[in-house]
């Protein structure tokens, strides 16, 4: 490593230096913050956690809330004497706990007076935590979507008024309050906490202690302490400490930082400037051209020129996988095509007969608006679709008369034995279900394994109308190929029995659209 590298390196660690006494400061001050906020959060925390417990009102939660929601202001109202009734009438059954069933089922003199016995209960249970502790505000907050912000029960603490203010809702933006943001997303403690900028710009840190009901968060009760005097105090001696700092190292860090720029970030940017426009662009005589305009005289320099002799080679080899890819795709398309002649040269009358069902299920492919990629890949299933015939004798796939049971049980094993064959392609596992599943019908009716409807890949549905209609439209051994109105008629009655109606029906209309009858044998 050169002297002028090394000099180049203790500026950069001239650099860092600096920036690291800034950190420093940041990391004072958060280390404050933290120890501060630490100690806060044991108190914090227990005064939570006990105030929790004297709000968790009834299993009728969702009901409570909603109905102290909806009627804010009457719950506020004394109790008539049909409510005090109503609600000793329930005590006296030592009906003390309720679910929202029991809740939804009482008279509305009982849900009135119960409402309101709750809520008093749970105004004196607040303001008796409240008396003791050093808090801004202490309040139950409703944090179900649709009643997000929605307060029960406020205490601005302040008991000469007795402000028992039951449904006041605030604007709550849960982007700006992280803790809320935990909650809802199901990852939270037993308490939560977050520093809030209030609107009249004091700091506010905000504990939550979320309540559930049924697995649910409902609500949360939630105390704020306003720890303004100490962040001002901190920010003070902080700004004291940043103005040393920064009087001290100013001079020093601007000549360092200049010789930086000159002699490491500029070449270095430009290089990577000019590696990502390769990258986007593939053209390597931009970045030649700019590798060999940069002179630095130390290693940077010498960087360079590898990276310009790097993208020359680059070009060199993506030229060579070019040609390699398109010659492997060339091969694997010859391959199938040579196992398709194979396969039809068993069967005299059928030549041809697996391209045909390539081509017809690329054309339906085509019309249901499947992508380029599908198109190929369908055409290749056809070729190979009947593959497993290469495992039956000539003499049963030719044979003129009737097949005898054990003959049409050979005929019919050819998708397994395609399968077989298939199965080990193992980049292209779409060749085998074609093989396989080209007999079963969309009724579950077919062979070998009885799929139905999606449960037979969409591909495979397209083959099978493909290969029923060439079968039709070609000849056999026992007939020749059947006219365009008969291959019609036998497609349209197979619709969602034998055949997918979406496919059959691009398929019919492949058909009308042959006015030549161009598409047989």
């Amino acid at each position: 490593m050169t002297k002028k590298l090394l000099f180049q390196i203790g500026t950069m660690l001239a650099v860092f230096f600096f920036t690291l006494l800034i950190l420093l400061g940041i990391v004072i001050s958060a280390a404050s913050i933290s120890l501060f906020l630490n100690a806060k959060n044991e108190m914090i925390d227990r005064d939570l956690l006990r105030m929790k417990e004297s709000v968790m009102i009834t299993d009728a939660l969702s009901s409570m809330l909603d109905y102290w929601k909806d009627n804010s202001e009457s719950v506020l109202i004394k109790y008539t004497e049909e409510e005090m009734n109503a609600v000793n009438a329930l005590y006296e059954k030592n009906i003390y706990n309720y679910n929202d069933s029991d809740f939804a089922a009482l008279s509305d003199a009982a849900k009135s007076g119960l409402a309101k016995d709750e809520y008093n209960a749970l105004y004196n249970r607040i303001n008796n935590e409240a008396s003791s502790l050093d808090y801004k505000n202490i309040y139950l907050m409703d944090i179900r979507e649709d009643s997000m912000g929605f307060i029960y029960c406020i205490g601005e603490i302040n008991f000469e008024t007795d402000d028992r203010a039951l449904g006041q809702s605030k604007e709550i933006d849960v982007s700006r309050h992280p803790a809320i943001t935990r909650i809802l997303s199901g990852i939270y403690g037993t308490t939560e906490y977050e520093i809030f900028e209030a609107p009249d710009g004091n700091s506010l840190y905000i504990g939550y202690a979320p309540i559930e009901s049924d697995g649910v968060i409902k609500c949360a009760v939630c105390v704020e302490y306003d720890w303004s005097p100490f962040r001002k105090s901190l920010v003070e001696n902080l700004i004291v400490l940043a103005i040393i700092i920064l009087i001290l190292s100013a001079l020093y860090v601007a000549v360092l930082l200049n010789s930086l720029r000159r002699r490491t970030i500029t070449p270095i940017t430009r290089m990577q400037k000019s590696v990502m426009e390769y990258i986007e662009t593939k053209n390597s005589s931009d970045v030649i051209n700019d590798m060999n305009s940069i002179k630095a005289d130390n290693e940077i320099g010498l960087f360079a020129m590898n990276i310009s002799a790097l993208a020359t080679e680059m070009d060199s080899y993506i030229s060579e996988i070019k040609q390699s890819q398109e010659a492997i795709e060339n091969l694997n398309s010859e391959t199938m095509e040579a196992l398709a002649k194979a396969i039809d040269a068993k069967d005299e009358y059928t030549n041809d007969h697996s391209e045909r069902v390539a081509i017809y299920s690329r054309m339906i492919a085509k019309k249901m608006g499947l992508s380029a990629k599908e198109l190929k890949k369908i055409y290749y299933m056809g070729l190979l679709h009947d593959i497993g015939k290469i495992g039956i004798p000539g003499s049963i796939i030719n044979k003129a008369s009737k097949l005898t049971d054990e003959e049409l049980g050979l005929i019919r094993s050819h998708p397994i034995l395609g399968y077989n064959i298939l199965e080990k392609i193992h980049s292209e596992p779409d060749l085998a279900y074609g093989a396989r599943w080209h007999h079963e019908f969309y009724n579950g009716k077919g062979y070998p394994d009885g799929k139905k409807g999606d449960e037979i890949p969409l591909l495979v549905r397209i083959i099978a109308v493909a290969d029923s209609y060439d079968a039709m439209t070609s000849n056999r051994s026992y007939r020749s190929y059947l006219p365009q109105d008969v291959a019609r008629a036998e497609i349209e009655k197979g619709v969602g029995t034998q055949f997918d109606p979406d496919v059959a029906e691009c398929m019919l209309e492949i058909i009308d659209a042959d006015k030549q009858y161009a598409l047989h044998q």
